[in-house]
């Protein structure tokens, strides 16, 4: 029940964003449309143990954008957008001592869904846009999955272990720098590539570890009025 409200509230949020936007736009001449990517995320690891390894994971985006033109080849831009993160680490190392021989593995996956706010600077050069700007972001949700497996060579054993945290003690806030490109297909169309960089620690007080966000998107823009 309450994840049915929390998406009631999430489709009405996007909708009074939407007929804001559009209103907006008409009225002062601006750029505004919708937005979704397809995206790899991952969580980064500063780890001194080598044996540890992070990797990408697909996820998606999905928002509005607005832009307000500066110059003929300058615009200011703002995006609203849902963005889930998704992070995997596992680590392996081996058991050896003088009763026991074996293998032990622990994967984690870190789960998180924010609500971002990149603002931008885009420069249009013919049918090419460039943006750079930065992205802060809100966490909405988050949660953890902890699997480990133990292997003890000789006798034939396997022992699996999965964790679920939905309370994590996180940074509710995160930023970083964001790039990108886009690619005018029509007037109303617009192809997107960018990548995001975050800066600030998820996690500040977990073992010694440093992790970030990282993420690729690729993805498409509409606007409801007709681009420069």
């Amino acid at each position: 029940m309450k994840k049915l409200r929390m998406k009631n509230k999430q489709t009405l949020l996007f909708i009074i964003l939407l007929l804001v936007g559009i209103n907006s736009a008409k009225a002062q001449k601006l750029l505004f449309g919708g937005t979704g990517s397809i995206a790899l995320s991952k969580v980064t690891y500063d780890l001194s143990k080598k044996y540890c390894k992070s990797k990408y994971a697909p996820t998606t985006n999905l928002g509005v954008f607005l832009e307000m033109q500066i110059s003929q080849k300058s615009f200011l831009g703002v995006e609203a957008l849902w963005i889930p993160v998704r992070g995997s680490m596992t680590c392996h190392s081996n058991i050896n001592d003088s009763e026991i021989v074996g293998e032990f593995s622990n994967t984690k996956i870190l789960y998180l869904n924010y609500i971002g706010m990149p603002i931008y600077y885009r420069l249009k050069m013919g049918a090419l846009g460039i943006k750079v700007g930065c992205q802060p972001m809100v966490v909405l949700s988050r949660s953890l999955t902890s699997e480990i497996i133990m292997q003890f060579y000789g006798d034939p054993f396997e022992l699996k272990y999965e964790d679920k945290n939905k309370e994590l003690p996180l940074h509710k806030l995160n930023i970083g720098p964001k790039i990108g490109l886009d690619y005018r297909l029509s007037s109303k169309i617009r192809l997107r590539m960018d990548y995001y960089l975050g800066l600030i620690d998820i996690q500040p007080k977990t073992d010694d570890l440093q992790q970030r966000n990282r993420q690729l998107n690729i993805g498409i823009q509409y606007t409801f009025s007709k681009f420069e």
